[in-house]
């Protein structure tokens, strides 16, 4: 576990969130989403790689990615609010990672969504699942976030990066 249990209940949403986009996005309107894509991307390779904390979201993306893909193909609703979260999400996620995060403001509207689509998730869920999500929603309550600039937020839920220079990951991914 984490030094001093760090929170990070939010970034288990990010990856929710960046499955959904995977799984429910036909190939014929991939390219209209690449943009899109790109900025979740660069929330994976300069929010999450360089820290201990985005490493360990990373790896619960991946533990929790087949169960997600089912349960995103099995729901057209899950799939419609799915996409809804990314592109509501995408211009403050956006803000982030091009050095304005300060200028964006964490609302209750944007935790309210977050928490009505991981209730919507909880329901459907393996009871896996459904405990790891229990466990980060009392870890780090989400209305701690509001009021909170994007900057301040990713602060307190995964820290500064910890290896400024880390090794990037490119969608899709290369073949080598």
């Amino acid at each position: 576990m984490f030094k001093g249990k760090r929170k990070w209940g939010i970034l288990l949403i990010l990856a929710i969130v960046i499955l959904a986009l995977l799984g429910t996005v036909a190939a014929s309107k991939a390219q209209d989403y690449l943009e899109t894509l790109d900025v979740y991307w660069r929330v994976h390779n300069e929010v999450l790689l360089p820290t201990e904390i985005g490493r360990h979201y990373i790896d619960l993306y991946f533990y929790y990615s087949d169960e997600l893909f089912r349960l995103s193909l099995a729901s057209p609703t899950l799939q419609d609010e799915s996409l809804a979260l990314i592109f509501m999400f995408e211009p403050w996620l956006k803000a982030l990672v091009e050095g304005q995060g300060d200028d964006v403001i964490v609302t209750m509207e944007m935790v309210t969504r977050v928490q009505t689509y991981l209730d919507h998730i909880y329901e459907k869920a393996s009871p896996e699942l459904r405990q790891t999500l229990y466990e980060e929603r009392a870890r780090f309550p989400l209305e701690n976030l509001v009021g909170l600039s994007m900057e301040e937020a990713r602060r307190q839920l995964v820290g500064l990066p910890e290896n400024p220079t880390p090794v990037p990951t490119s969608f899709p991914p290369s073949a080598e």
